[in-house]
């Protein structure tokens, strides 16, 4: 038996922060539970359960323009399994910026808008439905001229001014903003976990017969989701690079679960409307995505619906976002993203390896 950190969570504007601690209260498990959480102390985990509007006029996710003739490299920081690179905005920077491929945008606290003096972007105001409660708020976007990351520079998009904790800037996380899957919509993404790098590939594409390669679903322009099965049960992952989780389970796909410990509680999630509760255990069956299987999987889940604001094409108005594939899992990978052609390649840096905790 060993002792496993209970979670405590904190809302982060329009997602939320889990963080995980070895002080206060913990839950008995199994020893097959200690997986390096003890150590996650202070670890702070974006859930991408990022928002999509109810609305004709997007936000301009993808840049008017991208400059870069040629593959570019770029040093990423790796805390809490959570990829860290620099990004210069309207030539003044750097600023550390998480590469979120669960959020659609590029999202700045409302403090770098305004030392920036940011313009209003082509959509102000617009209704959003925040987390599951179901809660909505307005929410503002800005126009950035020119966002450089490496030696690509994007031009004209709008962010979506997004309030993050104090606690972000005070850890060793200390960002500055998100930068969102769109972002890269013409090129060739790659995130090389194990090397720690971003890869930019301006005339780069992924081969479709390449078993390794997985078609995906953009839903709703925005939520990259892998067809995916646990067992025999099959689900849809929403690649999410933005949470160091490396499997949350939504409670439909959770409760088709099998399990070979707990699931446990893990705390509750707060919002403004209430929480949610989150339990943990691990899967007894293995994962599959593709051509990998992944076991042993430690798994967290919410017990209570998410509902996601859809686009006004669709019906019903709610949709369902998928189940999460985070950061813990993925750090074994170089994850590379063809938006061009819905494609997606996880390349496992050690085959059979288990996945690495802390």
């Amino acid at each position: 038996m060993s002792e496993y950190p209970a979670s405590q969570v904190v809302q982060v504007g329009m997602t939320r922060a889990f963080s995980y601690s070895s002080r206060g209260q913990t839950a008995r498990a199994s020893a097959d539970y200690n997986s390096g959480m003890n150590r996650m102390h202070a670890t702070f985990l974006l859930i991408g359960l990022i928002l999509m509007g109810c609305q004709s006029n997007w936000p301009q996710a993808v840049p008017r323009k991208v400059t870069l003739d040629h593959v570019a490299q770029v040093a990423m920081e790796m805390p809490s399994y959570l990829p860290i690179v620099p990004v210069m905005i309207n030539g003044r920077g750097p600023f550390r910026f998480l590469l979120d491929t669960g959020c659609a945008t590029v999202a700045v606290p409302p403090e770098l808008a305004q030392r920036l003096a940011l313009p209003p972007g082509a959509v102000t105001g617009s209704t959003f439905v925040q987390s599951a409660n179901g809660a909505v708020t307005s929410v503002q976007y800005v126009r950035i001229d020119a966002l450089k990351v490496g030696d690509a520079v994007f031009e004209q998009l709008d962010a979506k001014v997004l309030k993050l904790p104090s606690a972000y800037r005070d850890s060793d996380l200390a960002i500055d903003g998100l930068l969102g899957l769109r972002v890269f919509h013409d090129m060739l993404l790659t995130v090389d976990y194990p090397a720690r790098r971003l890869i930019l590939d301006p005339a780069g594409e992924l081969n479709p017969a390449d078993p390794q390669v997985i078609r995906f679903q953009l839903q709703d322009g925005q939520h990259l989701l892998l067809p995916a099965a646990i067992g025999d049960q099959p689900l849809r992952l929403m690649l999410d690079t933005g949470t160091s989780m490396g499997l949350l389970l939504l409670p439909g796909d959770a409760a088709q679960q099998r399990w070979a410990h707990g699931p446990i509680s893990a705390g509750n999630s707060a919002s403004a409307t209430g929480g949610m509760k989150l339990t943990v255990g691990r899967l007894r069956d293995p994962l599959r995505i593709g051509s990998i299987q992944l076991s042993n999987i430690i798994a967290y889940a919410l017990t209570d619906s998410v509902m996601v604001l859809s686009s006004s094409e669709l019906e019903p108005l709610f949709g369902q976002p998928g189940s999460l594939l985070g950061g813990q899992l993925l750090s074994q990978f170089t994850v590379a993203i063809d938006q061009r052609n819905g494609l997606v390649r996880l390349l496992e840096a050690v085959p059979g390896a288990a996945p690495r905790q802390r």
